[in-house]
């Protein structure tokens, strides 16, 4: 395999398979699927991400998995004889890679219902929120999504089938229908939030180190990446996980004055001046570069709403006593 191709974590697959990877993961996984350069190790990934599926959901036996297994292997081996086209000399490890993606979607679901039946395949809606205004959705089940500007959301096309999952990069306010027969869950590269009928919000951004969940109303359940249990949220908690270490803190908030954003309002309580600059990009559309490394770590307390960007940044600058000076489309900070 080329050097350029780096392997799947063995849970970066179970996820994949169990239609829990985010879908820019997919691509990777995909090309290497279409290399088949270790059958036995994706083979055996696929088994553990049948085996992982919770038993709550997956009333089968040991036996019955067994069975299914041998049905999705049918299956896989089938589809690919039978969409193979003559002279083509790749065409097996990219039929093979592309029938696993069509199945990987709605693996876990295929091994919930009995080995007769047969999931279709699923296709993602995406939902990409622009920078400088706040978007709002009404999903199929009826809950209601506040999507923070530069917020990215997949919702799969089996969504509000068996249950109601969707895949969050950024940051969202949820206000979920009760449907205790169909639990909601929010699914993001660091933790996964389940849900039955509460409004919360999910702050999951790509390139952030950590993520966090803040719950107003209801009870949640937040899980690691790695399916461990980080802690089951009452209204006025919030919970942020650590990324790389993987420890967590938990915190008492006043969740109406952290949700001032879903209003129009952007409230800072202690944030730092990085975590705020970075919230300023997306909610006015600019870019912002800062000269000073001390300030970065400065923490900051206010509030604003309606204010245009230059108001709010004489604010800011006769707060952290800085001075700035604008481009077009930038802001830079001195």
């Amino acid at each position: 395999m080329p050097n350029r191709i780096k392997k799947p974590s063995k849970q970066a697959l179970i996820n994949y398979f169990n239609g829990n990877s985010l879908a820019d993961e997919h691509k990777a996984i995909e090309v290497y699927l279409a290399m088949e350069a270790d059958t036995a190790y994706v083979e055996q990934c696929l088994k553990e991400a049948m085996a992982d599926t919770d038993a709550d959901i997956l009333p089968l036996s040991r036996e019955q998995q067994e069975q299914t297994w041998q049905k999705f292997d049918t299956l896989l081996s089938h589809q690919t004889a039978k969409l193979q086209p003559k002279h083509s000399r790749n065409w097996m490890a990219y039929a093979a890679a592309i029938t696993v993606f069509m199945l990987s979607a709605t693996f876990a679901v295929y091994f919930k219902q009995p080995p007769s039946l047969l999931q279709s395949a699923v296709v993602y809606q995406r939902i990409e929120a622009g920078y400088g205004k706040i978007d709002r959705i009404t999903l199929p089940d009826s809950s209601r999504l506040s999507l923070f500007p530069g917020t990215v959301i997949d919702i799969p096309s089996d969504f509000n089938a068996t249950n109601r999952k969707v895949f969050l990069t950024g940051r969202a306010y949820f206000e979920v229908a009760h449907n205790k027969q169909k639990p909601f869950y929010v699914l993001t590269s660091k933790v996964t939030t389940r849900v039955l009928g509460t409004s919360f919000e999910v702050n999951a951004a790509k390139r952030a180190s950590t993520a966090s969940v803040l719950l107003r109303t209801g009870r949640v359940c937040v899980r690691s990446k790695k399916f461990k249990q980080l802690a089951i949220l009452h209204p006025g908690q919030k919970v942020t996980f650590q990324e790389v270490t993987g420890n967590y803190t938990m915190e008492r908030v006043q969740p109406d004055q952290l949700l001032n954003w879903v209003d129009g309002e952007l409230a800072f309580d202690q944030t730092s001046f990085a975590q705020i600059c970075k919230e300023l990009e997306k909610w006015y559309n600019i870019t912002i570069s800062v000269q000073s490394k001390p300030l970065l770590s400065k923490k900051i307390t206010a509030d604003f709403k309606g204010q245009s960007l230059p108001q709010v940044l004489d604010i800011l600058s006769a707060t952290a006593g800085f001075k700035y000076k604008t481009g077009k489309n930038s802001i830079h900070i001195y």
